[in-house]
């Protein structure tokens, strides 16, 4: 039997872990930009009225560099909080990218958040900017005065008819966009570094989960080993921006093989965005079934993969409650994806038409590992207490300069892709 260290061959490295460039807005966008990709659609945005807006990748390369420069022209320091308190706008994007890109830690706030709770979560976070809109701003003027660490409200005031209604106080988005340069570097941050806070409700109670920039980069071997996405692709998501999965399966997964990425302002109208998905020829689609209300909607949805043009659907579903679709799934034309509602880790994906063995949970799609409640981190935002998740890229994996492999079991599932680090710290998988 061959010796898998004589067969390297097989293997294709698809990440190195160098902090050359460990920001996920690098590899989004940035590299495309320096690309033949550059004038390409990378978001594709539909308003309510149907209004579109198309930004390239180099669209959005200046466009997250102005912003960076914004918030660090307003005095946002590397671990620092911006908040995204805003709709599904294209500023939600740009925002993420640009404060990303200075290292900043982000957190985005539900528009449907109840007032005592906005307080709680501003103030735990030591919130220094927060970008949102004059709908939602005014949520924000009962508890402003006790936003002690707050320095700056940013509006995004894309309707003309509400600029006499924003407060003296606030920066307009346009304006202050206007004032930067395109030009950015970004700074330098590290895996263990924290990139954004999630919070999940847990009885009531909302729990934040910390992040980290290695956590993000993990996204990026996800569609490349996983959605296989790729440069002349179409993706749309249904995942709602108030869902922890929000940032990776409608930011990441799309962005980092330099697919188009078809966002909704809203989706109450499930028959016009198949109407819109149809005309703008998307062909991978991501399913939430957690928000879909009824089977109608979904056959909407599934009607998808029977139009005339090729289309892979994949349906996102809580893991530990269907584990008998892995057995199952080689007989349906299904891809599932399977994830922890709470925590955001998306832990295995089973591909339609792999041949599984009982046991065996199919591909896994590296994200969070399950997090660790008794784990700690010393962090700057005080009494707050953030539960760790730790990042693996592989639950299977050997390491070819110790020749040893390594099985990390989940409820007597192997999960996982096989692959190797070497010394360097690059990382291979099996072609």
């Amino acid at each position: 039997m061959a010796n898998k260290f004589d067969i390297l061959k097989s293997y294709k490295k698809i990440y190195k872990t160098s902090i050359e460039t460990p920001n996920i807005a690098y590899h989004l966008i940035d590299k495309h930009s320096n690309s033949n990709l550059k004038d390409k659609i990378a978001l594709l945005w539909i308003g309510n009225n149907e209004e579109e807006e198309a930004y390239t990748f180099i669209d959005l390369y200046k466009l997250s560099n102005k912003f960076a420069n914004m918030m660090i022209s307003m005095g946002v320091q590397k671990g620092e909080v911006v908040v995204l308190f805003i709709d599904n706008l294209p500023e939600l994007y740009i925002g993420f990218l640009g404060a990303i890109k200075t290292g900043a830690v982000i957190t985005y706030v539900s528009s449907n958040i109840d007032i005592s709770n906005l307080k709680k979560r501003l103030i735990d976070l030591k919130a220094k900017i927060i970008l949102t809109t004059p709908e939602l701003r005014s949520k924000l003027s009962n508890i402003i005065f006790e936003l002690f660490d707050l320095q700056h409200i940013v509006v995004v005031n894309r309707n003309p008819l509400h600029y006499d209604s924003l407060d003296i106080s606030d920066l307009d988005y346009y304006q202050e966009m206007n004032k930067n340069s395109t030009d950015f570097d970004i700074i330098e941050t590290f895996k263990k570094d924290i990139s954004i806070i999630y919070y999940y409700s847990n009885n009531n109670n909302f729990v934040p989960i910390v992040i980290s920039h290695e956590n993000l980069l993990n996204y990026y071997l996800v569609s490349s080993c996983v959605l296989e996405n790729g440069m002349n692709q179409r993706y749309f998501s249904n995942v709602s921006i108030d869902d922890i999965n929000f940032i990776n399966f409608s930011i990441c997964y799309p962005w980092v093989r330099g697919s188009t990425n078809l966002v909704f302002e809203s989706m109450a109208d499930t028959q016009n965005t198949l109407a819109i998905i149809e005309r703008e020829k998307v062909n991978i689609i991501c399913i939430d079934e957690s928000s879909i209300i009824n089977l109608d909607e979904l056959a909407v949805y599934e009607y998808c993969t029977d139009s005339i043009y090729n289309i892979r659907l994949f349906r996102l579903v809580i893991f530990n409650s269907i584990k008998d679709l892995f057995l199952d799934n080689k007989y349906q034309s299904n891809n599932y994806i399977f994830a922890d509602s709470k925590s955001g880790n998306v832990l295995a994906f089973n591909k339609l038409g792999l041949d599984i063995d009982r046991g065996y949970l199919g591909v896994q799609m590296i994200g969070q590992e399950l997090q660790i409640e008794s784990q700690q981190i010393n962090n700057r935002f005080g009494e707050l207490e953030l539960n760790v998740s730790k990042s693996l890229f592989f639950h299977r994996y050997f390491n070819k300069n110790k020749n040893a492999n390594i099985d990390i079991d989940f409820k007597n599932y192997d999960l996982g892709l096989i692959g190797y680090i070497d010394n360097k710290g690059d990382i291979y998988i099996e072609t």
